[in-house]
């Protein structure tokens, strides 16, 4: 297998695959993490003093447009390698780095090609990500800082459709490609209470700069990262709802 999907993780979202799992040393699985509240707890507050001891309800909301790095990059990787990546929580390690940044690793045997799978196999893995791994992880992260899940999926549905408009912008020939993934990761799988939308499913108003640049989404919800930054609101993202459209120009 190409290699060259590896490397691309690694930057692009800090995603690492290896080999070897154990040597894997300071890390959290993400099962722990669901399973074990003073973990969790542990975790976000250690986050909440890399970023100046900011409220931990902030910190879980920075949590979640943090942790989209892996949304994004499962994603990115179904659409530009054609592989994707098996997300269970038991196997996903989360890395705390500088800032509150973190890092994800996975196993050599998390990387499935897309060609040996069938289309049921696919929505397994990309309902398996939502509704196993995000959900849980999201309600503990909830529980434990405060944060409305709505805000913590929020975050991360943004930027994981900010990054398909991207895609369809920078790979065009691939446009229906991306539209059919993108519906299939936002349905609710059979066994699933479907009279509730998929949590990831929400809609974003695309804005047009007027200085003719590339359109982008706008956020549902501010992600509360310029409460790190002093709480300076001159300082929140061209994307933040705060922002009149005149503001963003």
């Amino acid at each position: 297998m190409n290699r060259e999907w590896s490397m691309y993780l690694a930057k692009q979202y800090g995603i690492s695959i290896e080999d070897d799992l154990s040597q894997t040393k300071g890390e959290y699985t993400v099962q722990d993490l669901i399973e074990q509240k003073v973990q969790m707890r542990e975790f976000l507050e250690a986050q909440s003093s890399q970023m100046n001891h900011i409220a931990l309800a902030v910190t879980g909301t920075l949590f979640a447009k943090r942790y989209s790095v892996l949304s994004m990059g499962v994603f990115d990787a179904l659409i530009r390698y054609q592989i994707i990546l098996d997300t269970s929580p038991q196997h996903t390690f989360i890395t705390r780095k500088d800032g509150g940044e973190m890092g994800i690793v996975l196993p050599e045997t998390a990387v499935k090609l897309l060609s040996e799978l069938s289309d049921h196999e696919v929505e397994v893995f990309l309902s398996s990500f939502v509704y196993k791994h995000l959900t849980p992880l999201f309600q503990r992260v909830s529980e434990v800082s405060r944060s409305k899940t709505t805000h913590l999926f929020s975050q991360i549905s943004y930027n994981t459709a900010q990054k398909a408009l991207q895609l369809k912008m920078d790979i065009p020939e691939k446009a229906l490609q991306i539209d059919r993934q993108w519906k299939t990761l936002l349905e609710v799988p059979a066994g699933c209470d479907r009279t509730k939308k998929n949590p990831l499913a929400m809609e974003f108003r695309l804005y047009h700069p007027s200085d003719g640049s590339s359109p982008y989404y706008i956020r549902k919800h501010c992600c509360l990262a310029y409460i790190v930054r002093g709480g300076d609101k001159s300082r929140v993202c061209d994307s933040c709802p705060l922002l009149t459209d005149e503001e963003r120009d």
